[in-house]
């Protein structure tokens, strides 16, 4: 965790500086074993289209953006292309079974996209 971005959550929130960050993630079960755990969880509803095109939206978003400077600008690069996040979510949506109770889970990791069907 940035420092800068450490203190101004501190503040924000009015913990005693002398507690440290590792403290109080490990006390909100978002740090373990020196490893970020999960930080943020949405659930989606709807059609399938609405659940892709939010699906794609979140992943894009949680993933790193390279900006490609050029003469007419810049372009933007993920960190995945796009067509292999279209491919695993259209795939994941399309085989799923749908008689089942399972739930379809994107993990976005530091180093990796995860896609797994659990049953809760």
């Amino acid at each position: 965790m940035r420092p800068d971005a450490w203190a101004y959550f501190a503040a924000r929130t009015r913990i005693p500086g002398e507690i440290g960050p590792t403290v109080i993630l490990e006390n909100l079960h978002l740090f373990n074993d020196e490893v970020m755990t999960h930080v943020e969880a949405r659930i989606l509803a709807g059609d399938l289209c609405t659940i892709y095109d939010a699906c794609m939206a979140y992943v894009q978003a949680k993933l790193n953006t390279a900006l490609i400077p050029h003469a007419r600008g810049r372009d933007e690069r993920l960190e995945l292309p796009e067509n292999a996040l279209r491919e695993v979510l259209v795939n994941t949506l399309t085989h799923r079974d749908y008689r089942s109770i399972a739930n379809v889970r994107v993990h976005v990791f530091h180093d990796r996209l995860e896609v797994v069907t659990l049953v809760d």
